[in-house]
């Protein structure tokens, strides 16, 4: 009984800790139009003369930034723009222009995707249904110039000035890979923990109940 109780005490901890990393930031219902009413997006992206990121700027039609309206209900042609690079969420744009840091990307060419969504944060697509419509989205290449991506010698990035960390780049690609087996195992240790800390109080109250009867019995 007390092993089924560790292990459904880890499993449940483990189950509340372990969240995917690198999950969708939307969690809209789709929205599929067809056509001759369906927005459309372009983007363009170029690194800012002062380092740090990219400079975007997002062309759209038959589509309104409504940044006012985030959150609530589906108006067609509203919304607001959903940016990755890499496969990786970056943020949310609610005008043509944004200013993004690409202070965790490496140095080299890099994506930036840029896809428009509903006030209700739901995908808009291109298609007769939301099951075989094509997002609305654009991709553009951009490019960190050398020393400028993360581990390098940035000011107010990585690094401390003066400090060459070329050495130490990471991948952000790679990182998250693991991260979601580290929280895992950090759940089950401490539904292990949480099960044995409640295992040792039920014993320590049945002793204080049992210590009484002893001592009735033997005065009897």
């Amino acid at each position: 009984m007390r092993r089924i109780s560790v292990l459904v005490g880890s499993l449940a901890a483990a189950a509340v800790v372990f969240t995917p990393i690198g999950a969708s930031a939307h969690g809209g219902k789709s929205h599929a139009l067809s056509a001759d009413v369906a927005p459309t997006v372009s983007a363009t992206a170029a690194w800012d003369s002062m380092g740090g990121g990219i400079n975007v700027h997002i062309t759209t039609t038959k589509f309104t930034f409504a940044p006012q309206s985030v959150g609530q209900g589906y108006v067609e042609g509203q919304g607001h723009a959903h940016l990755t690079i890499d496969g990786n969420d970056v943020g949310r744009a609610y005008g043509s222009w944004i200013f993004i840091p690409t202070r965790d990307f490496g140095d080299g060419d890099h994506t930036l995707s840029v896809g428009l969504e509903a006030n209700d944060h739901g995908d808009y697509m291109v298609g007769s249904d939301n099951m075989s419509g094509d997002d609305i989205s654009t991709e553009v290449t951009f490019t960190i110039p050398k020393g400028q991506g993360f581990g390098d010698n940035v000011s107010g990035a990585s690094g401390m000035p003066g400090m060459d960390m070329s050495s130490t780049s990471i991948s952000t690609s790679s990182t998250p890979s693991f991260l979601p087996w580290v929280f895992a195992l950090a759940g089950v240790a401490f539904g292990a923990m949480l099960t044995l800390v409640l295992t040792a109080g039920r014993r320590r109250g049945l002793g204080s109940i049992d210590a009484p009867v002893e001592q009735v019995s033997s005065n009897a």
